[in-house]
């Protein structure tokens, strides 16, 4: 018998937690590891035995560092007392 572990494997509930971490970190929730290095990531460390997801967001901010939300464009349509003022 060989002394190498078997990989563990991931429940549903535990993906989803996943793809929670993901996208509240502001990346996508696609977790699968062949298209997300972030993902493979975050499964590395679940695997190891970090299952609090605050945790898991940290490392994942330490080591990629935070996504860049993307800009409000300005409001180009004003609401119609904005300029006119409110009725009396």
């Amino acid at each position: 018998m060989s002394s190498e572990q078997l990989p563990e494997y991931l429940t549903n509930e535990n993906i989803n937690l996943l793809r929670k971490v993901l996208g509240d970190a502001g990346y996508t929730g696609e977790v699968w590891p062949s298209t997300n290095v972030s993902g493979r990531f975050l499964i590395n460390l679940f695997q190891e035995g970090m299952t609090d997801p605050s945790d898991l967001e940290r490392e994942l901010r330490r080591r990629f560092g935070g996504v860049a939300k993307p800009r409000r464009s300005p409001q180009t349509q004003f609401h119609k007392y904005a300029i006119r003022g409110v009725p009396g």
